[in-house]
C-alpha cells in the first residue's frame, strides 16, 4: 500500500514480507553541522521513507520543507539513500519515467536525474513539471537546470550534480570547486529562465559519510552571493556504484 503521511511529517510505509527492515530513529552516525562546531556530533533525530526500491532517510525535514517554501532562504540538508535493488529492477513513477526516456542535453548522468526526481517525488510528493528541454531560457547558450516540478506547492528547478573522483581521493578542494560550478550554473539559469521558478534545488549525490562531510564544510566557506536562496541537498549511498558510474 503506499506512503501515509504522519502529523509531524514523517512517512510511515508497510514493509513486506519479504524485505524486513530494523530502522533505528536516533543514528550514531555522524555529520558536520555548522561553521561553529569544529568536531562532528551525535546525528539528529529523522524521518523514513521505506519503498520497493529504496529505503531513505531524511535530516532536518521541516527545516528543508521550510526552506522550499520560502523563496529568501537557502539551506543545506543530508538525507540517506540506500537501494533495496539495482536500478534496473527499480519500478519508476511516470515523472521519472519521462526525465528516463526523453531526450536530454548531453551528459552521462541521466541515472542520478532520474533517480533524483524518484527520491523527490516518493518522500515529497514531487510533481513533474518540465524536462530539461522543455525549458525556454533568453539569452540561450548558458547554464540549464535538469528538470522543474511542484515540491511543497512550490514551483522548483533541480540540478543534480555528483562529487566523485576517478582517480584519487576526494578532497574538500574538489567539493569547493563543484559547488562553485554548480552554483554558479542555478544563477545563471535562475536569471535567464522564462519558466519563472520560486526557487532551485542542487543535489548533490556522494558515496560516504567523508565526502558529504567535505561537501558541508566547503559549502559553509562559500559566499552568500554564490549560494544565494539555492537549497542544497546531499545524499549519501549505499551500493549505488549505477549512479557514479553509469554509461
Amino acid at each position: 500500500s503506499p506512503a501515509r503521511r504522519l502529523t509531524n511529517g514523517s512517512l510511515r510505509t508497510p514493509v513486506s514480507n519479504k524485505r524486513k527492515l530494523t530502522v533505528k530513529l536516533a543514528s550514531t552516525e555522524t555529520y558536520d553541522i555548522g561553521k561553529a562546531v569544529q568536531t562532528q556530533v551525535k546525528s539528529p533525530p529523522c524521518n523514513l521513507y521505506i519503498g520497493n526500491n529504496f529505503c531513505v532517510r531524511i535530516y532536518d525535514f521541516f527545516d528543508l520543507q521550510n526552506s522550499i517554501q520560502n523563496n529568501k532562504k537557502g539551506g543545506l540538508v543530508h538525507i540517506d539513500f540506500d537501494p533495496a535493488v539495482h536500478f534496473k529492477a527499480m519500478t519508476l513513477s511516470e515523472g521519472a519515467e519521462k526525465i528516463w526516456s526523453v531526450p536530454n542535453a548531453g551528459g552521462n548522468s541521466v541515472i542520478s536525474e532520474v533517480l533524483t526526481f524518484e527520491t523527490f517525488h516518493r518522500c515529497f510528493h514531487a510533481e513533474l513539471l518540465r524536462t530539461e528541454m522543455e525549458v525556454s531560457y533568453f539569452p540561450e547558450g548558458g547554464s540549464i537546470t535538469d528538470y522543474v516540478c511542484d515540491i511543497f506547492g512550490t514551483k522548483v528547478g533541480v540540478s543534480v550534480t555528483r562529487a566523485m573522483k576517478y582517480r584519487g581521493e576526494y578532497t574538500e578542494e574538489d567539493a569547493t570547486n563543484l559547488l562553485t560550478k554548480k552554483l554558479k550554473g542555478v544563477n545563471q539559469a535562475n536569471r535567464n529562465t522564462l519558466e519563472r521558478w520560486n526557487k532551485q534545488i542542487l543535489h548533490v549525490w556522494v558515496q560516504n559519510k567523508e565526502a558529504a562531510n567535505l561537501v558541508t564544510r566547503a559549502w559553509q566557506d562559500l559566499p552568500p552571493d554564490l549560494v544565494t536562496n539555492t537549497m542544497v541537498v546531499v545524499s549519501r549511498t549505499r551500493r549505488s556504484d549505477f549512479i557514479f558510474y553509469n554509461p
